[in-house]
């Protein structure tokens, strides 16, 4: 009986973690989600074509698959967006997200899979595309900061 608790005991203590520090290595940086996400996320939630007025949608709705997407997207991205987006549907059913500065407008399409960014700044074009389903967190931040910080300079 002892050994059981102290088997136990000796699990419990190698899977607790404290600020970062897992067992057996070190995590990294956690990314600070911006302060709107909650509210977009729950725009998008409200968003999703509901199954029973499927035959209808004339694109103002977005698929789920949009939607677990552009979620996704915003997730891992948010912080180094530059604002919070007007987001809409396009008459495909992507989403769309506007980001608005002063020094110009970043808009992303998200589909089920890929998004696409573009910004103009002093007719300066910046364009990426980035698939959702092989991007890291690390790398879809990494791609997308060049891109926000001609809207910051």
């Amino acid at each position: 009986m002892a050994e059981l608790a102290e088997a136990i005991a000796a699990q419990a203590t190698a899977s607790t973690s404290v600020s970062g520090l897992a067992a057996g290595g070190l995590s990294g940086p956690t990314p600070v989600p911006a302060p709107w996400l909650a509210i977009v996320e729950r725009r998008i939630r409200d968003s999703v074509l509901p199954k029973e007025r499927a035959a209808e949608n004339d694109g103002r709705w977005l698929s789920p698959e949009v939607a677990n997407s552009a979620i996704q997207f915003f997730q891992q991205a948010s912080g180094v967006l530059p604002s919070e987006p007007f987001i809409y549907s396009s008459t495909s059913g992507d989403l769309v997200a506007e980001f608005k500065t002063v020094r110009g407008v970043l808009t992303s399409v998200v589909t089920p899979s890929k998004v696409l960014a573009v910004v103009m700044v002093n007719d300066q074009l910046k364009e990426i595309t980035l698939n959702l389903e092989t991007a890291t967190p690390g790398v879809l931040r990494q791609s997308l900061q060049p891109i926000a910080d001609l809207l910051k300079k």
